[in-house]
């Protein structure tokens, strides 16, 4: 039995009763200046908490049934498509599919916002098996009977930061009277922090299904946004296999994923004429469900202390799940690429060993970079655990038990390469940059195959690009004054003091004495000098 009858009169009491519990939920305001309504650890708009509610009591699943999860603006519409090409691909070519004429969101429908928002309880016996049906609600609150049954989750998630910046770009399209949509992603940026927003917390949403995608990888497949839009063949193939309808060998030969890709791709929806000038029920425009699609779309929305602050608080709420995610699609960057690395040249992959990619490598003076990389260290939060003096730590130093060290391993690999691969390998000083700068950045420009050029010379480029990275000038800006990074480290510990010879307020002459007769016997007979002082 799908579900119970029920009067109209019986219909009436039951929103008068949702109605009296809103009363007596918390509130705050939603990015389109609606309310949100928090009800058992989940923050509802207000336009899906009925809906919410009735499904939850209501929904009695079918052991045949695909339920499609997830956060909202995570890839919703792009996976409603594509599971429903790949569950129907016997019934209609791509040439023929219901897709080139009706929104995803009508093949596919919310269990909240579509089927139990305007009723409380839907008929739903006469949709054809297998259903597929759509919902934001957390693991933990779906009914029973979906988590009992043998019906299937796929939950799609997205990576945090472009999650919030296409929410936050839906949500203000909804015109509500009375209701004034926030300003900006600043406005609303604390509470977001808080995990208050649409479903949210969105941790406690993506962690749902994903500790239940390993406890029972037979019920709940999860998948990532950022990896459909790289491998979009492959996660097909997992879709289908998971549905229990792997594509035939057959299949494969005649270009049939390919078909449902291209098909279902967002610039092949977004430009079919349904979704152009359509409009769904709540009045908002089919269009506004395709905008951008990218990776890494949110550093045009999100300043880097902004994205930094939110990482940091999801990646505490997901530590130990074992779940990770990107930001950014490294593909996509426009060339040169420029990336940063403490790795050993040993270990570095091999792809960037052995192409043509060039590797410009710092090195400073054993002292300093021991003392700066202590003060450095204690600038960062270590819940309680008490930090040791430069003493404790020393004889471990002596030893080259230290951040990406031993100190020469790290110095030594880069420095033969640079000896042996001159073309590939650029060996700088720390100390020569200092004394220097002009003579280093023509060096760095020549050996990245982008020498200045005399009319650059001539009109004072060089010395505007030393103005501009000086240790001065970069330190006093506003981003790297107040800005914190990921790691909880504020983007001003970057810029200490940074001067040649300052080790010598905080190394006993002895301490200094001994490290550097170890050092220098490592990197013996290997021809790397180095100053101590300017």
């Amino acid at each position: 039995m799908e579900t119970t009858t029920i009067s109209s009169n019986g219909e009436s009491e039951l929103k008068d009763e949702i109605q009296g519990l809103l009363a007596s939920f918390p509130s705050e305001r939603n990015w389109d200046g609606a309310p949100l309504y928090f009800y058992k650890g989940v923050w509802y708009p207000v336009f899906a908490i009925r809906g919410a509610l009735s499904f939850q009591k209501h929904f009695i699943a079918q052991d045949t049934d695909i339920i499609l999860a997830s956060m909202p603006k995570s890839g919703t519409t792009w996976l409603k498509a594509l599971t429903f090409s790949v569950v129907n691909r016997n019934i209609y070519s791509p040439k023929e599919s219901p897709l080139l004429a009706t929104p995803p969101h009508e093949l596919v429908r919310f269990f909240e916002i579509d089927l139990y928002s305007k009723t409380q309880l839907p008929d739903l016996k006469q949709l054809p098996s297998p259903r597929i049906f759509s919902s934001h609600s957390h693991y933990g609150t779906l009914p029973q009977s979906i988590r009992d049954s043998g019906c299937k989750i796929v939950y799609i998630c997205r990576n945090p930061l472009d999650q919030l910046v296409s929410y936050f770009h839906f949500a203000r399209k909804f015109k509500r009277e009375n209701y004034k949509p926030l300003s900006s992603i600043d406005e609303g940026f604390d509470n977001v922090c808080l995990g208050i927003l649409s479903h949210g917390p969105f941790w406690d949403n993506v962690l749902g299904y994903w500790k239940a995608s390993l406890e029972r990888p037979d019920k709940v497949l999860f998948l990532k946004y950022e990896d459909l839009k790289e491998d979009i063949i492959s996660n097909l193939k997992k879709i289908a296999e998971f549905l229990g309808i792997p594509f035939t060998e057959e299949e494969e030969k005649e270009g049939v994923i390919e078909e449902i890709s291209r098909l279902c791709s967002l610039d092949s929806l977004r430009n079919l004429e349904v979704n152009k000038n359509s409009v769904r029920p709540s009045g908002l425009p089919n269009s506004s469900f395709f905008r951008k699609g990218e990776v890494g779309d949110w550093v045009n929305h999100l300043s880097p202390s902004m994205a930094e602050n939110y990482l940091k608080i999801v990646e505490e709420k997901l530590s130990g799940s074992g779940l990770t995610f990107r930001t950014s699609q490294l593909e996509q960057l426009p060339p040169p690429r420029i990336f940063g690395c403490h790795s050993h040249f040993a270990n570095l992959p091999e792809s960037i060993r052995n192409s043509k990619c060039k590797v410009v490598y710092i090195f400073r003076n054993p002292l300093d970079q021991v003392v700066s990389f202590f003060q450095f260290a204690h600038q960062f939060k270590h819940d309680g655990t008490p930090l040791l003096s430069l003493d404790e730590c020393y004889e471990n130093i002596c030893r080259g038990v230290l951040g990406q060290g031993p100190f020469w391993d790290n110095v030594l690999g880069y420095w033969k390469a640079s000896l042996e691969r001159p073309d590939k390998v650029l060996f700088l000083k720390y100390e020569d940059l200092k004394e220097d700068i002009i003579s280093n950045l023509k060096k760095i420009a020549e050996f990245l195959g982008i020498p200045f050029t005399d009319e650059e010379e001539k009109e004072g480029a060089i010395e505007e690009i030393s103005r501009l990275c000086s240790l001065d000038n970069l330190r006093n800006l506003e981003v790297n004054k107040n800005g914190v990074r990921p790691s909880g480290a504020p983007n001003s510990s970057f810029f200490r003091k940074g001067e040649v010879g300052d080790w010598v307020n905080y190394l006993s002459p002895s301490m200094a004495e001994n490290y550097l007769k170890i050092v220098e016997e490592k990197l013996s007979g290997s021809g790397l000098t180095f100053r101590t002082s300017q």
